[in-house]
């Protein structure tokens, strides 16, 4: 069994589960199964039998995109991540991974 880390903004797809535990001996075989409990991921990640492109899935850390592709094999125990990003020409990549901050006062910030 693998275990699918979901990025936050796909969690409302999922609950607002962070994570899955699913079988699947290969990436295709796991999201198929992810796909089987939470339908409205597949419209939101795959696309023509394959995976959006704006769309990037790790197995251990290692993009699968350098290795099998959803044909990349999954072993139990193993962490799988999606993680999503957008870009054009000119400008940073922007990811819809973790995000984390501090919201401070306006009035502290002005008054000083």
């Amino acid at each position: 069994m693998a275990t699918v880390k979901i990025p936050t903004q796909l969690r409302a797809a999922t609950d607002g589960e962070a994570t899955a535990n699913v079988q699947g001996s290969t990436v295709g075989e796991v999201l198929d199964a992810l796909y089987d409990r939470y339908g409205e991921l597949r419209s939101r990640i795959a696309e023509d039998g394959g995976l959006r492109r704006f769309v990037n899935v790790y197995v251990g850390g290692e993009d699968i995109r350098f290795l099998e592709g959803l044909d990349t094999p999954v072993a139990d125990g193993d962490e799988v991540t999606i993680r999503g990003f957008c870009e054009r020409a000119g400008c940073a990549r922007i990811g819809f991974g973790s995000c984390s901050g501090v919201v401070q006062s306006a009035r502290a910030h002005w008054a000083a």
